[in-house]
């Protein structure tokens, strides 16, 4: 073996010692990452917790809804953190969450006398934790919307939501058979917290804009958002 064999050699060894030191340093940081999000899903538990506790104190069933609906946002919350605690890449499947969510709403929501059909349907997109946090919190009041004031008096409730990604644009909708509103939807003269929640997050924190509509007898609220690039996250 020549000299300058030798010092190719010697090169080598160096670029997979620097690799392999590089490689445990990134899985370090992400067990530290994981790490806070499971600290940050069990102290929005705890705080679920505390509120359910003082819930139980008031007999005004007026009283109980509010305090479940905040229950309900975060958890919501809860779930994003939760999901991240168990993966290594820092990014969420849009439609899981929006399975996640939609399956506790009925554990939480649904009287056992209600019969209600759910379909999550569409893309499985990759969303970075930059948009996912407000984004749960925008699929729980308009899933709460559906269960409130959509399908509460009927027997078969139908609720759906549909997921799909065209040119840089990401486009959320969530459909309910229920009652066709008494006035079209104004953003300006709505009063219901939780739609003033999805203005505020969807136009402020997403960047995009939501509709709501009724089509073929079904209430329809659609968000539409650019799709932030994984890559480009900090």
């Amino acid at each position: 073996m020549t000299c300058g064999e030798l010092s190719g050699c010697v090169v080598s060894f160096r670029d997979i010692t620097d690799l392999r030191k590089k490689e445990q340093e990134l899985n370090a940081q992400s067990t530290v990452i994981r790490e806070i999000h499971h600290r940050v899903k069990n102290n929005l538990q705890n705080v679920a917790a505390l509120l359910r506790l003082q819930m139980r104190r008031s007999d005004l069933e007026a009283v109980k809804a509010e305090f479940m609906a905040s229950i309900n946002r975060i958890i919501s919350i809860a779930m994003v953190h939760d999901v991240f605690t168990y993966q290594t890449r820092d990014s969420i499947d849009l439609r899981e969450l929006s399975q996640r969510i939609l399956n506790g709403l009925i554990d939480s929501s649904v009287l056992p006398e209600h019969s209600i059909e759910t379909r999550v349907e569409g893309q499985h997109l990759l969303l970075p934790s930059l948009q996912a946090v407000p984004l749960a919190l925008v699929i729980n009041e308009l899933l709460t919307n559906s269960f409130k004031h959509g399908i509460q008096f009927l027997e078969n409730g139908l609720i759906t939501i549909e997921i799909l990604e065209a040119k840089g644009q990401i486009q959320l909708s969530v459909s309910d058979n229920g009652l066709e509103p008494l006035a079209p939807f104004d953003t300006e003269q709505q009063r219901r917290l939780g739609l003033q929640i999805v203005d505020s997050l969807v136009g402020e924190q997403l960047g995009g804009k939501f509709r709501m509509e009724r089509i073929e007898g079904m209430t329809c609220v659609t968000v539409c958002f650019p799709k932030h690039n994984l890559e480009e996250q900090v």
